[in-house]
């Protein structure tokens, strides 16, 4: 593949690019771009009447041109009126979790802030798991998967003590959790055992109502308003109740189980109430490649989605509802989709042990 391409040569790959849409007779301009960590996204203004799907169809030849796998083009680039091409930089940028987490500015204005990577333009994604409230994370690659969930419980362990936040870590390999075994957010040690996350996640339904209980005792509506309420520094009247985020890293392992449907009425169940009560889940995959593992139930009760590369756009409609996360890189790229935003390309921070 062709070198980085460097902020001098953005011009050039600009002309190019107009270059090809006037050889297709296509009346549209380049008229500008944002320079991402793995891919430049350049903004084509068409002129009226002409669509957008003619820039589609251009698609393998401009990857042909920069020498490139592939191109994503948008159609449009989501709350704009342009189309975006993205064209992969020719190297792999990575980027450092902690010099994003101290580059706090965005997440200060959120109740639970992930940081997850950086977008275009070097501007920082973060995501308010608050709002989320939910995640469905999925890609082909267990090291992609496992780098998202390590981006989001660093961020977690950096942001809150362990007074007010505590976790919830689930997966059948050893090696994945392992290096968070003792830290005090941990309501419990790591788990590995699938019939011991089916039983936590029916003990954590009981939480759920036993909070609720707690929360109309006071007329609250939300752990937030009752955190506000009841938090008196350095006396013993303080009585807040931490946040909750339970981690599912191998959705498919827990569906082995005879007992799964009961898992699953009790995951979608924290996924229908748990917001008001403080309780979240992330539920990660790497098989994203069955409706018998990302049920209909699982997607409708988990709003906010992460894609990394799948192998083909089934497998991203899947998991999106929507084609693009085939396009994707690797290593860390990835497509964000909040219910409450429009889907943001990003590269995946990076988390060293």
């Amino acid at each position: 593949m062709n070198e980085l391409k460097s902020k001098v040569s953005i011009p050039r790959m600009k002309k190019e690019l107009q270059s090809i849409l006037d050889g297709e007779k296509i009346r549209g301009e380049v008229v500008g771009c944002a320079n991402g960590p793995r891919v430049t996204l350049f903004r084509i203004s068409l002129e009226p009447g002409v669509n957008v799907k003619k820039v589609e169809r251009c698609a393998k030849e401009i990857a042909a041109t920069f020498n490139v796998p592939s191109v994503r083009v948008l159609a449009p680039i989501p709350g704009t009126k342009f189309v975006g091409v993205e064209i992969p930089n020719g190297r792999e940028e990575m980027v450092d979790l902690r010099r994003l987490l101290e580059d706090g500015d965005r997440a200060k204005q959120m109740t639970i802030p992930l940081v997850l990577g950086k977008g275009f333009s070097g501007k920082n994604v973060v995501i308010d798991l608050a709002l989320a409230p939910h995640i469905l994370l999925a890609g082909v690659d267990p090291s992609e998967v496992s780098m998202g969930l390590h981006a989001m419980v660093t961020s977690l362990l950096y942001r809150f003590s362990p007074e007010s936040m505590q976790l919830v870590l689930f997966h059948p390999q050893e090696n994945v959790f392992d290096r968070y075994q003792g830290t005090p957010h941990l309501s419990m040690p790591v788990i590995h055992d699938v019939s011991q996350m089916i039983e936590t996640l029916h003990k954590t339904v009981i939480e759920m109502e036993d909070r609720y209980k707690i929360l109309q005792s006071v007329k609250a509506k939300s752990l937030r308003e009752y955190n506000e309420r009841n938090n008196i520094p350095n006396t013993p009247q303080s009585t807040t109740l931490p946040w909750k985020i339970l981690f599912i890293g191998e959705l498919a392992s827990l569906q082995k189980e005879k007992s799964w449907n009961d898992a699953e009425i009790d995951i979608c169940r924290i996924a229908q109430k748990g917001r008001a009560a403080g309780i979240h889940l992330v539920v990660a995959t790497q098989y994203p490649t069955s409706k018998n593992i990302i049920t209909g139930l699982i997607k409708a009760n988990l709003p906010m989605r992460i894609a990394f590369r799948v192998n083909n756009v089934n497998e991203s409609q899947l998991i999106l509802d929507r084609s693009g996360a085939e396009k994707l890189l690797g290593g860390g790229d990835m497509l964000v989709m909040p219910y409450y935003t429009p889907i943001v390309r990003a590269q995946c921070a990076s988390c060293k042990e």
